[in-house]
């Protein structure tokens, strides 16, 4: 048997009736989206800060990259090999009894590793997932206005690494649609 998720899965009826269910989920593929970003210029820019140092150029964009499922983890800590790895605040699609949920997870990446392979680095570190999920149905009208937030302990406190809303992000559905797999409930992409 296989890895297994556990998400408290949030829904709201017709009426604003609220509830939460408990889904088990066991991942059959994990793809993250690389240069996502909505703003052509600023993703180019992004591109050539990072070629100067040193990280290879996409070969397109956005970029998928396949990702071992067995890098996903709900612990709420990780083991990472040295300093020089980071994480990135993302939002992650499942497929569950019939239908798409949103949660989020962290894209933790071997910054080293990185400067001669993305591919590589992204299956360095472990891939923290939260517990809780929201339907997508429920969300996707205001997914704009989704904020994603990570913070690093850096000289003694709490800061943020990354802050935003989704709106800086292509749209969503769109991302997990232009990757092509067979099945739905074989997708998996953060």
């Amino acid at each position: 048997m296989g890895m297994r998720l556990r998400f408290a899965c949030e829904t709201v009826e017709a009426d604003g009736t609220r509830s939460t269910a408990l889904h088990t989920v066991a991942p059959s593929a994990l793809v993250v989206a690389g240069w996502t970003g909505r703003d052509v210029a600023a993703i180019e820019h992004h591109i050539e800060e990072l070629a100067a140092l040193g990280v290879p150029r996409p070969s397109s964009v956005p970029l998928y990259y396949r990702v071992a499922t067995q890098l996903l983890t709900q612990s709420p800590a990780i083991e990472a090999l040295g300093d020089q790895s980071s994480g990135e605040a993302e939002p992650v699609f499942f497929f569950s009894r019939g239908e798409w949920w949103l949660s989020v997870a962290s894209d933790h990446t071997d910054r080293h590793v990185e400067s001669y392979s993305v591919a590589v680095s992204k299956q360095m570190c472990a891939k923290p997932v939260a517990d809780t999920a929201w339907r997508w149905a429920d969300v996707q009208a205001r997914q704009d206005t989704l904020e994603l937030r990570s913070r690093i302990f850096e000289d003694g406190r709490w800061v943020d690494y990354q802050r935003g809303t989704l709106a800086s992000i292509r749209p969503l559905a769109a991302l997990r649609d232009a990757w092509p797999m067979p099945t739905p409930r074989q997708k998996a992409c953060s």
